[in-house]
């Protein structure tokens, strides 16, 4: 949902109708998620099959399962894969160490509507080195005056579905 609302504003790409806004309710990296549960020599051996199988005009065809972490429940295919785990893939818009230039250009720079962004404060994917507060500002940073607004911020004590009823 958080990487299509982002992909749905390359109105060049989409030639998308406009619409009043967007939510991003716990948008996380997917690549450094993945992190989590492989080591980074191994996520880069998926990425180098995945390539290889795009290469090969296999890029709808489904990744070996060994090799897609497990919170992955489903199918996934090549080129998906790289989408999401490949630096600045496709579906990067997450990570917490995209450049600004990415962030500015392919990200949150392109959103041209109302955008309300929470962080799960507590959100089990992201990996407990980076700072939520400080990525959120910085998302924030890059959009447009006026598209994030003062309603954006994390959601104290929430887990990545929003489980507990106080969040």
């Amino acid at each position: 949902g958080c990487s299509d609302c982002l992909e749905y504003t390359n109105r060049d790409k989409y030639q998308t109708p406009l619409v009043d806004g967007y939510i991003l309710q716990s948008p996380v990296s997917d690549r450094e998620a993945a992190l989590m549960f492989m080591p980074a020599e191994y996520l880069s051996k998926t990425i180098e099959v995945a390539r290889d199988m795009i290469a090969k005009g296999l890029k709808d065809d489904a990744m070996p399962k060994a090799l897609i972490p497990p919170i992955f429940e489903t199918p996934i295919t090549a080129y998906r894969w790289h989408s999401l785990a490949e630096m600045g893939g496709d579906d990067d818009y997450f990570s917490s160490d995209l450049s600004d230039s990415a962030l500015a250009a392919a990200c949150f720079g392109r959103v041209d509507k109302p955008v309300l962004i929470m962080p799960a404060g507590e959100d089990e994917m992201v990996p407990a080195a980076v700072d939520k507060a400080a990525l959120l500002g910085r998302w924030m940073s890059f959009c447009k005056p006026g598209i994030a607004g003062e309603l954006c911020g994390l959601v104290p004590g929430a887990d990545r579905s929003v489980t507990q009823a106080d969040a």
